[in-house]
């Protein structure tokens, strides 16, 4: 497992639209764009950015800035190779001379990756910044393809002077800018963020969901601007509707029914107790009955039906003449 990417903003020129067959034998069409990558040292890696060209797209002009999301591949001594996921142009005129005035100061683009290390660190010739070769691979232009960086402790800094290096042999996550070309050829950056001993934590399992809380709603009320970037959540009915809509609710109480004519109700209901009397024809009492209350049916011939509650099992009922108005008496109880 191994990954390498760059993102930050990226100066594009030269750029054409060719097709690229895949692997699987189609035939798909890509923008490519000359670039570099920018070191805050004022050195320059000359790069070459690939990126996915839908039907009917054009290229950018040349001087077009764009931010860019890529996988990137450094060799030593070479061109750097991008495979951007995605490419957002500054809108303007790249010819106008104040194209770049709205666009942020940050023209040293960041990198990060997952990789192994190579060796145990060295200092580097100022005497004071430590440096370490990390090992990582991404796939880019349709291969897996090795890169070694160069990640350096930078020595002015005193946020790394009591942070030690990684161990050699060791797989770690790094993330920094791009600094300088490194003595081999290759990239060296300067560590923002390090991660030692990279693997599966015990507790990451499960996921995690949305911390609790958070932003500072605006005034009850008081009308906002529609923004495309958000610095706070727009109001605290936002939170409320989301976190409900999640919540779960529980169903209401079901209270049993007891239907006039059913001979076997769903559940048993705490009354008196319930004779229930099941005959082949005839008419079914709907009434609880006491103890040594007294039944009588109305078979459809004429015949007569008795039974009585003084027994709590089942019992034969006696008909007059008519067999057809047999039945069984069940208490419940």
């Amino acid at each position: 497992m191994s990954t390498f990417t760059t993102f930050g903003f990226f100066g594009l020129g030269a750029g054409r639209r060719a097709s690229a067959r895949t692997r699987n034998g189609n035939t798909t069409f890509f923008c490519y764009y000359t670039t570099t990558l920018q070191c805050s040292d004022g050195d320059m890696i000359p790069a070459e950015l690939r990126v996915y060209s839908p039907r009917d797209d054009v290229p950018h002009p040349d001087d077009t800035i764009a931010f860019v999301v890529a996988k990137l591949f450094v060799p030593l001594k070479g061109t750097a190779l991008l495979d951007a996921y995605s490419v957002y142009a500054v809108p303007g005129d790249p010819a106008s001379d104040t194209y770049e005035a709205s666009i942020p100061d940050m023209p040293y683009p960041f990198v990060y990756g997952l990789g192994i290390v190579r060796s145990k660190w060295g200092p580097l010739p100022d005497g004071t910044s430590k440096a370490f070769i990390v090992d990582v691979h991404e796939r880019v232009r349709d291969e897996a393809k090795p890169s070694s960086v160069q990640c350096v402790f930078p020595g002015g800094s005193p946020r790394w002077q009591t942070v030690p290096a990684p161990n050699p042999n060791s797989f770690i996550y790094f993330m920094g800018t791009c600094a300088r070309v490194s003595t081999e050829g290759g990239l060296s950056i300067n560590i923002e963020s390090i991660v030692f001993n990279v693997g599966p934590s015990p507790g990451s399992a499960g996921g995690g969901g949305l911390p609790p809380g958070g932003g500072s709603p605006g005034s009850p009320g008081t009308p906002t601007k529609r923004r495309k970037f958000n610095s706070a959540l727009s109001s605290p009915a936002a939170s409320t509707s989301a976190a409900a809509s999640s919540a779960f609710v529980n169903p209401p109480a079901l209270h049993p029914t007891l239907l006039p004519n059913a001979l076997e109700p769903s559940v048993p209901v705490p009354a008196q107790p319930f004779v229930e009397v099941a005959v082949q024809t005839g008419e079914v009492p709907s009434s609880p009955l006491g103890d040594n209350d007294y039944v009588e049916l109305n078979a459809p011939d004429g015949d007569n039906i008795s039974a009585s509650t003084t027994e709590s099992s089942t019992t034969e009922l006696s008909a007059t003449e008519s067999p057809k108005a047999k039945g069984k008496r069940r208490n419940r109880n």
